[in-house]
């Protein structure tokens, strides 16, 4: 299983939301609750879990 970390602080506390947008289309945001970086438009980093 993998969690989404954030690329600036390295927290897990992470806001995901995902917006409908014209039909099928719709927009991620990715957005730390810890030092609120907003990475929607970078890149994702992952920690895997057991």
């Amino acid at each position: 299983m993998l969690k989404i970390i954030c690329p600036e602080c390295m927290s897990d506390d992470i806001a995901y939301t995902a917006t409908l947008e014209n039909g099928d289309n719709f927009t991620e945001t990715f957005l730390c609750n810890e030092c609120d970086e907003d990475f929607s438009e970078g890149r994702i980093y992952f920690e895997e879990i057991a």
